[in-house]
């Protein structure tokens, strides 16, 4: 452990310490350039009038993706503390410094793995409940993001897709996120925002689960029409997603039933069984109790006690 802290402070102090043009000089932050010299939104809430060096922040913020999608597993929430506590050491209460970095991080991730933009999703998740970025940076960051978006299409057709994913697995993460969703989809042009909507809930429902989105999407309290404009709504659309607005089906049969109460293997948990004898991984004996305690009833039978 000392020494992947040794790790992660020399890469705090090299992104500190290094140009600004060596660590953005990528193509995403080419592309971060070009497009967000045409973005109409203005940021001017900082009232306490906190100075940050934008360009530093941004460097930052690469290093910090970096090592972090690097990391990134989701059989466990270590590495996403762990970027916390390097998110900490550059993020001030700023409001414009933390939109940039909401900016910052969806651009890192455009053009990364898969799994880069669903760890970005959560990262963003854990920074809003630790009250380390606000709700509304989060919103403004997404904003100049949407209104980018044209301009990525040209040297990245799936950007729309993209942005779903990180926001899909930001929303699917927490309840309270859900309701982010209604200021999202008012600053998305109307001829994406259907296609947006759908890539959300989508990749929402991949890393989460159809049941789970659904019961945080009742709970926010929003219909289809409160998210999106009616008269873009057709009959198809507002069919494809009747399960997401609707009453959850309790009843089952009695085949059904019985099936779902028989023994059967917990997924996840094989998953961290076998990752003990991969070297790739760094999963550990407490990790496992921790799931273990929070995810079974200890009712059942075949509960597993240490």
């Amino acid at each position: 452990k000392n020494d992947r802290e040794d790790s992660r402070n020399i890469s705090h102090k090299q992104s500190c310490n290094e140009s600004d043009e060596q660590l953005l000089n990528t193509n995403s932050s080419v592309q971060a350039n070009k497009a967000f010299n045409k973005s109409t939104t203005i940021i001017n809430q900082n009232p306490l009038n906190i100075t940050f060096d934008e360009r530093k922040t941004r460097a930052r913020v690469y290093s910090l993706i970096g090592e972090y999608t690097e990391n990134y597993s989701n059989l466990t929430d270590r590495p996403v503390k762990e970027a916390l506590e390097d998110l900490a050491t550059f993020c001030t209460r700023s409001f414009d410094q933390q939109a940039i970095i909401v900016r910052e991080l969806f651009t890192n991730a455009f053009e990364a793995k898969p799994r880069a933009r669903r760890a970005v999703g959560h990262l963003l998740d854990a920074a809003h409940n630790e009250n380390l970025i606000r709700e509304k940076a989060i919103l403004a960051g997404v904003e100049m993001i949407i209104e980018a978006a044209p301009d990525y299409t040209v040297d990245i057709p799936l950007i729309w897709q993209y942005i779903g994913e990180i926001l899909g697995a930001f929303v699917g993460t927490s309840t309270s996120n859900m309701a982010l969703l209604k200021p999202i989809f008012e600053c998305a042009p109307d001829d994406k925002v259907k296609q947006f909507f759908q890539f959300i809930i989508r990749y929402a429902t991949e890393f989460s689960s159809q049941s789970r989105i659904q019961s945080f999407c009742q709970s926010s309290g929003f219909s289809l029409n409160d998210l999106i404009k009616a008269d873009l709504i057709d009959s198809t659309f507002s069919n494809e997603f009747d399960w997401l607005f609707g009453t959850p089906e309790v009843e089952q049969s009695t085949s059904q039933t019985k099936e779902n109460h028989s023994p059967h293997p917990d997924p996840q948990l094989v998953k961290l069984f076998k990752s003990v004898n991969d070297q790739g991984t760094t999963i550990t004996d407490p990790e496992i109790i921790t799931y273990i305690r929070e995810h079974m009833d200890p009712s059942e039978k075949f509960y597993i006690r240490n």
